[in-house]
């Protein structure tokens, strides 16, 4: 008796590793199902849709701000704005030449791609006119029937947007994707992502990308744009215009990796982190910049991002405590943006006014930038006092 229930109790258990050995199994294939039919086609189709085709110069505010009048105020805002990127456009290229940062983006992914996956490629045309089709979902099925046809078995789809943007110009790489198992004729995954290679963050920034021309101003109007708005990519022979457009490609080919189960790096993690601060998800945010955080602790530009996150997810004490630890660190010493953010969440959410100075004055002299809004938010405060 006593046998058949060591027996019973080895059969059982044995069971239960076969069981969980099994579904541990089923669940590697499903997260890395992406991964593993782009691994195993004999044939991947990409299109690379550059959309518009060139590098974007955005940053006249007038036709944003007037969209809040009158519909002749709107195209008058129209041509202006049109005049006066075209003007910035011809300032930039007189320094730094060609825009041709679009053209660098797309070169990086195809080469990327071709290093990544050693199975035969084929570029083919983005999906084109539905106009004969009943709804778009049919046009998409008759493109990857006529692709299976050929031979293809995984379809990547990419629409990609470069440039300079928004009355602060800021500079943003837009992707957004689409991955098709063409045998099956079904959507594996679709996302897009916004980055900025301008990474050293603060807390009060808005993270607006100003993508939409026609999306007005109503809350904060203004007809000009910040005094460096392109000055800041001009300087230095545009040493700085050159290094953020690598930046930028590297960062945002790093998420298309990761998000294609390719590669987990820092860099996805962390662009990841950069992609939820623009998509204010600020709380889905902190996990990612806390992985890159783990991965790299020299790099302050992470913990910075990773303090805005936990700012703007209300969690301020911790934002707090993360700065407080990283200023201790050689690497946190001399980095101004850590500083900055530490004086603006103590005197905001903490009102304590002589730390909130102490970070300020550490930010001017590692800076030499003084910020005239946040020394009048602790003056108020002091003067409260």
């Amino acid at each position: 008796m006593k046998k058949i229930r060591i027996h019973a109790r080895s059969f059982f258990f044995l069971t239960v590793v076969m069981l969980l050995s099994f579904c541990n199994m089923l669940f590697a294939e499903e997260t890395n199902i992406l991964k593993n039919c782009l691994e195993s086609a004999n044939k991947v189709a990409i299109s690379i849709d550059a959309n518009p085709d060139e590098f974007v110069i955005s940053v006249s505010p007038v036709r944003q701000t007037l969209q809040i009048i009158h519909s002749s105020a709107r195209l008058a805002g129209a041509l202006i704005s049109e005049v006066q990127n075209e003007n910035y456009r011809k300032d930039l290229q007189a320094v730094v030449g060609e825009l041709n940062g679009i053209q660098l983006f797309r070169e990086a992914i195809l080469r990327g791609l071709k290093e990544k996956l050693s199975v035969e490629m084929v570029e083919v045309p983005p999906l084109g006119s539905t106009a004969k089709y009943k709804t778009d979902r049919e046009a998409q099925q008759d493109r990857l029937q006529q692709l299976k046809n050929k031979g293809v078995d995984a379809l990547l789809d990419l629409k990609i947007t470069v440039g300079i943007y928004g009355p602060e110009g800021e500079m943003f790489f837009r992707t957004n994707g689409r991955l098709y198992d063409v045998k099956k004729q079904k959507t594996l995954w679709r996302d897009e992502f916004v980055i900025t290679p301008s990474i050293d963050f603060k807390v009060n920034q808005s993270f607006n990308t100003y993508f939409n021309p026609f999306k007005s101003n109503m809350f904060s109007p203004r007809l000009s744009m910040a005094k460096n708005a392109l000055t800041r990519w001009t300087d230095n022979n545009g040493e700085v215009f050159y290094q953020s457009v690598k930046l930028g490609i590297d960062l945002s080919i790093a998420q298309l990796w990761g998000a294609l189960q390719l590669e987990n790096t820092e860099n996805y993690y962390f662009s990841c982190g950069i992609s939820k601060l623009y998509a204010k998800k600020a709380q889905k945010a902190v996990p990612f910049l806390e992985k890159a955080w783990k991965m790299n602790k020299q790099k302050p530009q992470i913990v910075n991002s990773l303090i805005v996150a936990l700012y703007k997810a209300k969690k301020i004490d911790e934002s707090i405590r993360q700065g407080e630890e990283f200023i201790q660190t050689l690497e946190g010493q001399n980095y101004p943006a850590i500083y900055y953010n530490l004086a603006y969440i103590l005197v905001d959410k903490k009102k304590n006014v002589e730390k909130s100075k102490e970070y300020y004055q550490q930010y001017r002299a590692l800076s030499g930038v003084p910020d005239p809004k946040l020394e009048k938010k602790i003056e108020q405060l002091q003067k409260k006092r």
